[in-house]
């Protein structure tokens, strides 16, 4: 999820629900409302996952087995 500045926030609030033309494409934009709940499980699913890549990490580095389906993983995430 992208953070706007105020003046992005300010001209996002004034479009809402509306049509712009940008590069000659059209984009609809809408207010879309997130609960706490949604945020709570975002931010535990990614502690989730920055836990796993670091066990990997520790693995690759002191010689164990690890898969390379997990590195490549972390390398698409950007972990790696």
């Amino acid at each position: 999820m992208k953070k706007l500045n105020r003046v992005e926030a300010q001209w996002m609030k004034e479009m809402s629900n509306s049509i712009v033309e940008i590069d000659n494409k059209r984009y609809y934009l809408s207010v879309i409302e997130m609960s706490e709940n949604d945020n709570k499980a975002k931010h535990s699913l990614d502690q989730d996952a920055k836990e796993k890549y670091k066990k990997i990490k520790m693995n690759i580095l002191k010689g164990n087995d690890f898969s390379i389906d997990d590195v490549i993983e972390m390398m698409e995430e950007g972990a790696l």
